[in-house]
């Protein structure tokens, strides 16, 4: 029975270790890719939105950003080959802070995804990562604001683009 009891524990412990290896934080995703040569990284912090927030003004898109708290993005549009393909394969080896997929799409190898985490119906966390043979991008997007507010601005781009 012992035995039995040890052989449980040791699986649980080592599937446990497995998860966690898989788990990828978006936090380590900037970490990483911030420093690569020639990768361009932003930080918009509470304060700094704060300040955009006055300055922008009632459209859709403007009534979206007052509902950001914070933002960081990364591009590695000039980078090495190499590094955006160490970006593609850190973007698919495991799941980013448990976020689930919202939209995803795949273009000719460029795949674009877009993730989210709620509470109480309103996303307070959003990722969009961007990454192939040509660009490969992150945008980490804080805030409170809900899904009828990203169709809002959506549908208010429509008629601009009705020519595609």
């Amino acid at each position: 029975m012992k035995r039995i009891a040890i052989i449980l524990i040791a699986a649980i412990i080592s599937f446990s270790g497995t998860m966690l290896a898989n788990a990828i934080t978006v936090d380590d995703c900037f970490k990483k890719f911030s420093s690569a040569p020639n990768a361009k990284y932003v930080k918009v912090n509470s304060f700094l939105m704060t300040i955009a927030k006055m300055s922008v003004g009632n459209d859709p898109e403007a009534a979206l950003i007052k509902k950001f708290d914070s933002m960081r993005v990364i591009t590695l549009e000039n980078c090495s080959e190499t590094v955006k393909k160490q970006f593609a394969n850190f973007m698919t080896s495991g799941s980013l802070d448990d976020m689930e997929e919202f939209v995803s799409a795949n273009d000719d190898g460029n795949k674009v995804k877009i993730l989210i985490k709620t509470k109480n119906d309103l996303i307070r966390k959003m990722l969009v990562v961007c990454y192939g043979a040509k660009d490969c991008c992150l945008v980490e997007i804080n805030g409170k604001f809900s899904i009828d507010d990203i169709e809002d601005v959506a549908n208010s781009q429509m008629p601009k683009h009705n020519d595609r």
